[in-house]
């Protein structure tokens, strides 16, 4: 029982003594050529010789193949001059020559019980003997953290020895070990090593082979995959033992995080992450977690793509406090998620699409949205686009870039009209866009900032006690399609509608309340009108409306700005234009003059003494219109106003007549100049005109005019005062084809250019 107990317990020590000194490959070499063969080396030749160091067939101790880290003169054998002596023989000259192996730096951090194996042999001498003498000597070195070499073993005696792989160079001054083992101090970063060898004739030459570094590690892989989360030591990004290859990922890196790590990543206050692409992998289990503070960030240069199985949770980015913003992902590339929407945990953190090229949110799962906090849009070029709808909790910005949605739709969830922020002509939905209303009694304003991939399309909704829904949704659509309108507003036939395209917005449900519109159109090529309205439809089958009142229009720069206020329904929204004016009273004659102090006096007449009702003149200056008072029609045929204290710049003033029957219709209309005081810009009407056109310049400087087709071709220059430029420019009106021109206007300092339409 003695024997068995003491064989039993011996077995079972030799067991645990095998676990405790198990060694793992780190970097090996044989010289074989094998993909075991994973540490480099680079031979150098120290001093001229003919044999030169590096793999050859001879010598081995295992395989084919040794590496020779040696070599000397080539002298042959010939007595007195081959340098046994170590190069004393002057006659012939023969100097010491040295031959260098060094072996690639090697990345040792994080590591344990790492050590160096280097198996090594002298060749005999065909000379000599032995082959190993007192002026011969092998020095094996080694750097530690890029410091200076450091020679550890260093084998010279004053004899003549030789050894093999199997046996140990026994001598003065001490007996090296076969194979050489060097325990790699801990806490050691980098590594390299070398053999320095120095001979004193050819046929001396040294051999080393399986040359080997182990550690007693075992949470890594060797040689180590770039990228890959292993989590051995903690949950800090930036601890390198936390990587397989213990080295913290850069902007250049591919990064893998499997959920079966050994530890979550846990990004901290004032960290930013950086990697290329991010892959997440696994089911149930570990996270990337950056929660309670916009202060933790992950930069992804490339895509990010969670494969994980539904239900991981694997992108934690919340901490459950409403009001407390979470962390932050930068991304340039692409989102994947072929998960589930709820594995990316949002919370209120913030996800920027920073990318220069295309960038595409998709989701090949049965859920209907990938759902964000907080989505920024700030791309220098580029669209988003949507392979997915997108449901945005918190606040969806666009600073930079067009989201496209296709078939999809963003949608912002968050009922506060600042939800939607930022947009401009630069960042505005290409598609559909759905925001969840905040109902009740009050007065809210929300904006659907849309458009096609080539304008921006601005619609703005002022809802007034809105309820009986949740949503309104909408897109902009540049086929207009159905009938044209057929509609009569204040003496003004509106029979088309700017061809840039029509609004469609929806209520989820019947809609009670009012509305104040307000649509401002870009991209049209029909502009120019005399007058502009807001209209609205069912559908594209219907007839087109004009509920409510109209409140004002403007054309500025190629833009349509109409408002109209007092809308119930919503649907098809477009605005209408007016080129035709009906005028029942054909023999009337109106005159506007400015009087030089700011008052313009208005005169109009007529000679049939049956007209009778009422006149009511108005004003429109810069797109606002403004009642200036009625007349009751009585025994006379003239009429004299006067327009008070009347802003500055181009007015416009249109007499209406209402008659007995209660039929309004607009009777004349002029536009004038009302230059009050100082410099005033050029100014232009009637635009659009039919070759009679009036031209108001500054007097007081004179111009240079330059009259341009709108495909930018020059076609006549005039210069000088200003009565002479004017009366040139309106003479050439009258002989110009039909179309749309630009007339650049420019004196001492200033530039202007005015749109005129000729038809």
């Amino acid at each position: 029982m003695r024997i068995i107990f003491r064989y039993s317990l011996l077995a079972a020590l030799l067991l645990i003594f095998q676990r405790i000194d198990a060694q793992t490959v780190v970097a090996f070499q044989g010289g074989e050529g094998t993909p075991a063969d994973n540490w480099g080396f680079l031979p150098i030749t120290n001093a001229g010789g003919p044999i030169t160091p590096g793999i050859v067939a001879a010598s081995p101790k295992t395989g084919t193949f040794s590496i020779r880290a040696g070599g000397g003169s080539n002298l042959g054998c010939t007595t007195g001059t081959n340098c046994i002596t170590g190069g004393a023989n002057t006659a012939s000259g023969c100097p010491m020559h040295g031959n260098t192996i060094q072996f690639n730096a090697v990345n040792v951090s994080c590591l344990s019980g790492v050590q160096l194996s280097v198996s090594h042999r002298a060749q005999p001498s065909a000379c000599s003997g032995a082959g190993f003498d007192g002026s011969d000597n092998l020095n094996f070195e080694v750097r530690l953290d890029g410091g200076a070499w450091t020679t550890i073993q260093t084998m010279a005696t004053t004899g003549d020895y030789l050894w093999s792989y199997a046996t140990n160079p026994a001598g003065i001054p001490a007996t090296v070990p076969n194979p050489w083992i060097y325990a790699v101090p801990a806490n050691t970063n980098t590594f390299e090593f070398r053999v320095r060898s120095t001979v004193n004739r050819s046929d001396e030459v040294f051999y080393i082979d399986d040359v080997t570094l182990t550690t007693t590690s075992t949470a890594y892989s060797f040689p180590g995959t770039a990228g890959l989360w292993n989590g051995v030591a903690d949950d800090n990004w930036f601890n390198a033992c936390n990587w397989d290859d213990r080295l913290v990922p850069t902007a250049a890196t591919n990064v893998t995080f499997p959920t079966g790590s050994f530890n979550d990543i846990v990004i901290q206050p004032g960290q930013n992450c950086q990697c290329n692409n991010i892959t997440c992998t696994g089911g149930v289990g570990r996270r990337i977690n950056a929660t309670g503070s916009p202060t933790k960030m992950l930069t992804v240069f490339g895509n990010l793509t969670n494969s994980t199985t539904a239900g991981s949770t694997v992108l934690n980015f919340s901490d459950g406090t409403p009001g407390t913003p979470d962390g932050v992902i930068n991304l340039s590339g692409n989102w994947t998620n072929n998960s589930s929407s709820g594995d990316f945990v949002e919370g209120e953190s913030t996800v920027n699409f920073v990318g220069s090229a295309n960038q595409t949110i998709s989701m090949p799962t049965i859920q209907l949205t990938e759902d964000f906090g907080n989505l920024t849009v700030n791309k220098p070029s580029g669209d988003l686009v949507l392979a997915k709808s997108v449901q945005v909790s918190s606040i969806l910005t666009l600073n930079n870039g067009k989201v496209t949605t296709g078939a999809n739709a963003m949608a912002v969830t968050n009922p506060l009209p600042a939800a939607v922020a930022a947009y401009s002509t630069a960042s505005y939905i290409n598609g559909n866009l759905a925001r969840l209303i905040l109902t009740g009694p009050g007065t809210r304003i929300y904006d659907y900032p849309l458009g096609t991939a080539a304008n921006y399309e601005l619609a703005s909704l002022e809802l007034i006690n809105p309820s009986g829904f949740t949503t309104i949704g909408g897109f902009f659509n540049p086929a207009i399609g159905g009938l044209a309108p057929a509609i009569t507003e204040t003496g003004s036939l509106y029979d088309d509608i700017l061809n840039a395209g029509v609004w469609t917005l929806a209520p989820n449900a019947p809609y009670s309340g009012t509305f104040n519109l307000t649509l401002v159109e870009r991209g049209y090529t029909n502009g120019g009108a005399l007058r502009y309205i807001d209209v609205n439809r069912t559908n594209a089958a219907g007839v087109w409306n004009n509920p409510g009142s109209h409140m004002s229009f403007s054309e500025i720069g190629s833009v349509v700005t109409c408002v109209r206020n007092g809308l119930t329904t919503f649907n098809d929204l477009a605005i209408a234009l007016s080129n035709t004016v009906i005028t029942p009273l054909d023999d009337l004659g109106m005159s506007a003059e400015p009087q030089g102090d700011g008052n313009v006096a208005i005169e109009w007449n007529w000679t049939d003494r049956l007209v009778q009702g009422k006149f009511d003149l108005e004003r429109v200056h810069d797109g606002h219109l403004q009642g200036l008072g009625e007349w009751q029609i009585g025994n006379d045929l003239s009429i004299a106003a006067q327009d008070l204290d009347a802003p500055s710049g181009l007015l416009r003033y249109s007499l209406y007549h209402t008659d007995l029957d209660g039929s309004r219709t607009l009777a004349a209309s002029d536009e004038v100049l009302n230059a009050r005081s100082g410099s005033m810009a050029p100014a232009l009407w009637p635009n659009p005109n039919q070759g009679s056109v009036q031209l108001q310049l500054d007097s007081q400087a004179d111009w240079r005019l330059e009259l341009i087709r709108i495909d930018g071709s020059a076609i006549s220059k005039w210069s000088g005062a200003s009565a002479s430029v004017q009366h040139d420019f309106e003479a050439a009106v009258h002989a110009l084809p039909a179309g749309v021109y630009i007339l650049k206007c420019a004196r001492q300092g200033e530039s202007y250019h005015l749109k005129m339409v000729k038809q």
